[in-house]
């Protein structure tokens, strides 16, 4: 599973970020050393930058590197940490999945309607997509990642760094 919600992510966000870069770097020489900048580079930059963020959920999801307050960790027995992660995972499953459904109806009104951006005329389906696939990824990597919570070897609920193979 970790390359459905690690690698495969992490990879297509870099992806995103890298060609943002480009873009960005591309558009700054342009503007400034030719005075010809492109008219659509900030649209397709805040795409990038949506589905760049968007694709790291399921990742941070799926290797427990949620941010948390951990105040009453020391307080709590082993036991209670299992349950207070359960139910964290198991509310987030719920409020990703509200979000990705929400998502997917706007989703679907935009591909109904056709809409466009003003300048890079990219479909607005698309930056709202990047909603949709980052929360139903991160409902899903919630979903897998919930046995973990219950078992009696996991004491830690904090990330535990992805190793090579």
């Amino acid at each position: 599973m970790s390359v459905v919600f690690v690698r495969l992510p992490t990879m297509l966000a870099s992806l995103c970020f890298l060609t943002l870069v480009l873009v960005n770097c591309t558009n700054v020489a342009l503007r400034y050393v030719w005075s010809s900048p492109l008219s659509w580079a900030e649209e397709v930059m805040i795409c990038l930058t949506l589905w760049g963020v968007a694709l790291m959920f399921p990742v941070l999801t799926y290797q427990r590197a949620h941010l948390r307050i951990n105040l009453f960790d020391s307080l709590m027995s082993s036991i209670g940490r299992r349950i207070r992660g359960a139910i964290e995972n198991i509310a987030l499953i719920g409020s990703a999945g509200f979000v990705a459904y929400q998502s997917s109806i706007v989703m679907q009104l935009y591909l109904n309607s056709g809409e466009t951006t003003t300048a890079a005329r990219m479909p607005m389906w698309l930056y709202q997509g990047s909603f949709f696939a980052g929360f139903t990824l991160t409902a899903l990597a919630a979903l897998f990642s919930l046995p973990s919570y219950l078992k009696d070897d996991v004491e830690d609920q904090q990330a535990v760094p992805e190793t090579a193979e």
